[in-house]
């Protein structure tokens, strides 16, 4: 799977970031995320700066955000920033906090089904 017929305003976002690659989040698990990009797809992480400036979970990448990472450095890829969202799913974390927790971004239907998944579908 590679990343294509990437959205012209993504395409000017990057320009900003001349040493970074644009990259779509395709899966989440804990602190490690799938990436897609123009040659391909591998796995990333969050960078140290990244995680030490994020003032709220909702601020971290989610399925479906397109994120500036440097995919240079062998196996994993790392996340710099995240390009601004068009639109999110956001509910409330799990536990007694109030706290907010990005389920997807760019999604454009959702199917919800009583005691069963949620089914997302996304423009890739």
């Amino acid at each position: 799977m590679k990343l294509e017929n990437l959205p012209p305003v993504y395409e000017a976002y990057s320009a900003e970031y001349p040493d970074l690659t644009v990259c779509r989040i395709v899966l989440q698990e804990k602190e490690l995320y799938h990436v897609i990009h123009k040659d391909g797809m591998m796995q990333a992480q969050v960078s140290g700066k990244f995680r030490y400036d994020v003032k709220t979970v909702s601020d971290f990448p989610a399925v479906g955000d397109y994120v500036m990472a440097d995919i240079t450095g062998g196996d994993r890829a790392v996340i710099h920033n995240v390009l601004p969202r068009t639109s999110v799913f956001i509910r409330k974390a799990a536990g007694k906090s109030n706290t907010e927790q990005v389920v997807a971004a760019k999604a454009f239907l959702m199917i919800m089904e009583p005691q069963k998944r949620l089914h997302l579908f996304t423009s890739f």
